[in-house]
Formats: C-alpha cells, sequence, structure tokens
C-alpha cells in the first residue's frame, strides 16, 4: 500500500492499493480477476500493476493528497519495468443505476478502449434497462484518469456488497499526456508520501 499521512497528526489521510506483476503471479490473480473475465490483457500480465481502492480522507480531498499518492505511484513505477496501469473506478448504484449507466453510456462514445484489449463483467450492469441518457459528470478519480489517458475496458461490474459499478480502466504509460508524465516522473524528488 501506499500512504499519506498528515505530518501533524500522524493520521493517514490517503492509500491506494498498489498489486505489482510478481506479487500478482505470487498470488495467482488480480482483484480485478474477480469481477472481470480478463482474457484479452493476459499477455500484458507480465507489465501490468493493478491499482485498487484508493481513499482519501473527506477533510483532504482538494487535490493534493491523489498528486502525492500519483508521486509515489511515479516513484514505485519508475524501479519496475512495469508498462500498464490497470484498476477499477468504483461509482455509486445508490440511486438504482442511472447515473453508473449514463456515464458509461457517455465515456463508451469517447473513451473506450480498442477490441482486443477489451474485458467482460462478471456481473454486469443492465445498462439497457436503466435509464442511461442523464446528462453526468465523472467523478474527479475517474476523471482523473481519463485526463491522463486512460481508457474504458468495457461495461460496469455490479459489486453488490459496496453498492457500487466498477469501471474497468487501464492506462498505457508509454500514452501517458505529458502533464502527467512530469509528475509521475518527479516522483519522490518533490515530496512523495512518507
Amino acid at each position: 500500500h501506499l500512504i499519506v499521512r498528515d505530518r501533524a497528526s500522524a493520521a493517514v489521510v490517503g492509500t491506494y492499493r498498489v498489486l505489482l506483476p510478481d506479487q500478482a503471479a505470487e498470488l495467482g490473480c488480480l482483484y480485478s480477476d474477480g469481477e472481470f473475465t480478463l482474457t484479452r490483457l493476459h499477455a500484458l500480465r507480465p507489465s501490468m500493476v493493478e491499482l485498487g481502492r484508493s481513499c482519501v480522507d473527506a477533510g483532504y480531498r482538494s487535490g493534493a493528497v491523489i498528486m502525492l499518492l500519483w508521486s509515489g505511484l511515479g516513484a514505485l513505477l519508475a524501479q519496475s519495468s512495469a508498462r500498464y496501469l490497470i484498476g477499477c473506478v468504483s461509482v455509486s448504484i445508490r440511486d438504482g443505476g442511472h447515473f453508473a449507466a449514463s456515464l458509461y453510456s457517455r465515456l463508451a462514445r469517447t473513451h473506450l478502449s480498442q477490441e482486443s484489449v477489451r474485458v467482460w463483467p462478471r456481473q454486469r450492469l443492465e445498462i439497457e434497462r436503466l435509464d442511461h441518457r442523464l446528462e453526468v459528470v465523472p467523478p474527479a478519480l475517474l476523471k482523473g484518469y481519463l485526463r491522463a489517458g486512460a481508457r474504458l475496458l468495457g461495461e460496469p461490474h455490479v459489486d453488490a456488497e459496496f453498492a457500487c459499478a466498477d469501471f474497468p480502466m487501464m492506462l498505457d504509460l508509454g500514452a501517458l499526456q505529458s502533464r502527467y508524465r512530469r509528475r509521475f516522473a518527479s516522483g519522490l524528488a518533490e515530496g512523495a508520501p512518507q
């Protein structure tokens, strides 16, 4: 895990779960394998890092904590041969799933990955049965991934335990947008997480 602490209180105010390729090989799977059929990503696994369950304390959501986490991630990735970041962005379905369905419909038009790397949800959100024409704004974390150049890998999986739809995302570090490349490259040099 990457963590960010408030130095004044020593409280943990941000976390990111990171699974490196060798750890995933040792475990025999990714967390995402439980939610998606990842058959088309098999050849990428040796160069794929899985990110999961980012969490920032509500009192620290100015953007600084997530940037510290990304900086720490950049430092970690600089020490590996990873090329791809994969993970999910969770979106609440407490409204019955209409927001998530509309978000998928919107993103599928502009940010869907190429067919050769698509994945399939094990418990799919039934988009066609929901109002999927609402005007929606992507959540901040998803917006950040998209700005960095991440692509949507397919339809969301319904995680009933957490009452959310998990959107599968992948970022090719080779195609990382230049302003994010600078942030990643700076790594610990700019005061990354403690």
